[in-house]
């Protein structure tokens, strides 16, 4: 990865695994999965999940967007 570049888990705190480049991909190797959400001013900033926690914020998930 980049150096200086930190990806964390937001809901585990697990650091993502090491890549080539910054141009890898985490999601298609790796299983990480990145998603949006809003902050109090309804600006949008990425969080990032391990493969163990997208499996159950995706079956917990109601289908409403946060």
């Amino acid at each position: 990865m980049s150096e200086g570049l930190r990806i964390e888990c937001v809901d585990c705190g697990q650091v993502a695994p090491e890549t080539e480049t910054a141009y890898t991909l985490i999601g298609q190797r790796h299983g990480w999965r990145l998603g949006f959400a809003l902050d109090a001013r309804g600006k949008r900033f990425p969080e990032w999940r391990c493969p163990d926690c997208f499996r159950r914020s995706k079956s917990s998930d109601s289908g409403t967007p946060r």
